[in-house]
């Protein structure tokens, strides 16, 4: 908190990580920049930032509207400049407001969010459905920032100065061409194409989709190692009857390092994500259903996903005995809109609901 000449007149910390950055911080009488600085100097030194992790989100709340603009274009400066003095680049998000918001209040104090993180997040969300606050809560916020730079995201009355660092994540290209080699497919047959970069359980992960000769593949790929996590292909004529559908894991590798940039993934529905009935229920739906319990699983994922316009949570169970249990289950009410039952590679449909 400042007073009215900016000076620094108490301080809180939010989480643990908080507490021990202000554990040897004597800040307060500082000006804000001068915290600000010191700050960032106290997060490098005790590893919360460097060359890997560049990223810093600057927030600002105040009654008046204007002077809260007005300094956070300040501090976006001034902390661009202490980064980029430490470790030769940086990037800096500023963001300014007069008022809390519930959305952003509930995310703050359900994951023990800073306020400025969690508004933030609400911005990412409202601009791509499938991203929620299970996602984007845990993930720390250089990883939040190429979520934003490497999909294109446009956020609102959110300023950004400096390049997120990406010195630890293959390239979007080089996911597309490891998912290419893999499937056995040439560039030049493949239409429908999307590369994103998206989070499955704090893991940062390219999501590959492309049909070749009516054929749909989706790949996950590892951002980081560039293993091939998991492989999904479809009959195009077959989409959502239900039929047809197989699965199976892939152990391939990246093959290096691409230069260019893949295409990102369209425009979605503008949907109240907060809404949604959350990545556990959406598990217990489909353990419920399958007669499973999770000691007897060997694999289990729940992904959000857009299926025609209507947005789903992907549910995928395995046991040692080589079962496969595939859901659809809608993400507002909870309705199981499809179901697959794979077992020891020869798919078995039991109870098989058509989608709507």
């Amino acid at each position: 908190k400042l007073n009215k000449k900016e000076k620094v007149v108490s301080l809180n910390a939010v989480n643990d990580d908080g507490l021990q950055i202000l554990k040897d911080s004597n800040l307060k009488g500082l000006t804000v920049e001068s915290a600000v600085e010191k700050l960032i100097n106290e997060m490098t030194d005790k590893g919360y930032i460097d060359s890997d992790k560049n990223s810093v989100l600057i927030s600002v709340k105040s009654d008046d509207k204007q002077h809260a603009d007005e300094l956070s274009e300040k501090l976006l400066d001034s902390a661009y400049k202490c980064i980029d003095k430490r470790h030769g680049k940086g990037a800096v998000l500023t963001q300014s407001f007069s008022g809390d918001e519930d959305s952003a209040r509930n995310i703050a104090d359900t994951y023990g969010l800073s306020y400025g993180k969690a508004k933030l997040i609400t911005k990412i969300m409202e601009k791509d459905s499938l991203m929620t606050a299970d996602k984007l809560a845990g993930l720390p916020m250089n990883d939040l920032n190429l979520l934003i730079q490497e999909n294109g995201i446009e956020l609102d009355e959110i300023k950004c100065k400096g390049q997120a660092s990406d010195s630890t994540y293959i390239t979007s290209e080089a996911a597309k061409l490891s998912a290419f080699a893999e499937a056995g497919v040439k560039e030049e047959d493949v239409t429908r194409l999307k590369v994103k970069m998206d989070c499955e359980n704090r893991t940062m992960v390219y999501e590959v989709e492309f049909t070749v000769g009516g054929i749909e593949y989706e790949y996950e790929i590892h951002a980081q190692t560039g293993e091939i996590l998991d492989v999904e292909t479809e009959e195009e004529k077959d989409k959502g009857n239900g039929n047809g559908q197989s699965n199976g894991q892939g152990n391939g590798q990246s093959n290096g390092q691409g230069n260019g940039q893949g295409n990102g993934q369209g425009k979605l529905p503008s949907v109240d994500s907060s809404s949604f009935i959350g990545e556990e229920k959406a598990l217990k739906t489909a353990l419920d259903d399958s007669g499973l319990t999770e000691d007897v699983l060997t694999q289990k994922k729940v992904k959000l996903d857009d299926d025609d316009g209507v947005i789903v949570y992907e549910v995928k169970l395995k046991t040692a005995d080589n079962e496969k249990y595939e859901y659809e289950i809608d993400a507002l009410t909870g309705e199981i809109l499809d179901f697959d039952h794979e077992v020891k590679g020869s798919q078995k449909a039991k109870n098989e609901i058509p989608k709507v």
